[in-house]
């Protein structure tokens, strides 16, 4: 019953200021300083997932601008020599900015950008200077794309100031990259994962976390690749069954990834072996499970096979 009626850790627990945030303090003051900025730069935010980008970029919007609503809208439009009537734009919007991923629409990504900053900059609004739009996975878009961008950063300078986030450094073009400030997001650290975690436990639960709660949760701490989110996802799941949980239970993609390497290793029929492995990385796929996750744990659960006489110094 938890579950359904209390409001999940991760949104609960979402800091609301930036001084809420505990960790990147450097680069909570820059975003703060940035948002009071009356020439406010285009920005690349770099970091690996579950970091905090995507928050950090929330309050300083609303740093900026103060408190206001935000809704989820589809917008339509129709690419010349697509089979299919229109294509589908999903985005969050306020009448302060709007927040797309492009990246869904492979080969069709830098003909959306352009209908859909066609169309917003008809609607601008007389009392705001400019709106700030937030491009997710700017370093998965095409080189097209891209280019694009960097265009288009130049033709909507009076109108529009663009934040593009990254998941990996150097994907974004230079000439992309050198009309924008760079911000590097680190992840936490598992001492700050491991004091955030214990801070919650202890509201949750009204009592500071005992021997065998501290275990669990340095083991979680341990085990999120430092994603925070990730992190107070497992917590939750503890939360709910302390008894039945297992953090190797948590993350279903690492166990079966594995699977697939130890059916590459034992699998003595190939045909058949394929076809199972083809299995297991479909099913990852349907669960929107991103295509860089499934190769690094299959890395990982390869090199773990590997004898240790193997391994380089």
């Amino acid at each position: 019953m938890y579950y359904f009626y209390m409001a999940l850790l991760v949104d609960k627990y979402d800091p609301k200021t930036f001084q809420e945030v505990c960790h990147n303090k450097n680069v909570c003051k820059f975003l703060q300083a940035m948002s009071k900025s009356t020439s406010m730069q285009h920005m690349i935010i770099e970091g690996g997932r579950g970091c905090g980008k995507k928050t950090l970029i929330r309050l300083l919007i609303h740093e900026k601008y103060g408190k206001f609503d935000t809704s989820n809208v589809k917008m339509y439009f129709k690419i010349q020599g697509k089979t299919e009537d229109k294509s589908t734009i999903n985005l969050l919007a306020s009448r302060y900015h709007y927040q797309l991923n492009p990246n869904i629409h492979t080969i069709y990504d830098r003909t959306l950008l352009k209908l859909f900053l066609n169309e917003i900059t008809y609607s601008i609004i007389s009392n705001i200077k400019y709106r700030i739009i937030v491009i997710e996975d700017t370093d998965l878009l095409s080189t097209e794309a891209q280019e694009s961008l960097r265009k288009t950063l130049e033709t909507y300078i009076t109108t529009c100031r663009f934040i593009f986030i990254s998941n990996n450094e150097g994907k974004i073009i230079e000439p992309l990259r050198s009309r924008c400030c760079i911000v590097k997001v680190n992840s936490p650290t598992i001492n700050e994962i491991n004091s955030i975690l214990n801070d919650i436990y202890t509201k949750e639960s009204g009592k500071c976390p005992e021997e065998e709660e501290t275990i669990r949760i340095n083991e979680i701490s341990t085990e999120c690749n430092r994603s925070l989110q990730t992190a107070i996802n497992y917590l939750e799941r503890y939360l709910l069954d302390k008894k039945a949980f297992n953090i190797s239970d948590c993350d279903p993609t690492k166990q079966q990834c594995e699977n697939i390497v130890t059916l590459i290793v034992k699998g003595s029929d190939i045909a058949n072996t394929l076809d199972k492995i083809r299995e297991i990385i479909y099913s990852l796929v349907n669960y929107c499970v991103p295509h860089e996750t499934i190769l690094f744990n299959i890395l990982n659960a390869v090199l773990k096979k590997i004898p240790r006489k193997y391994h380089k110094e």
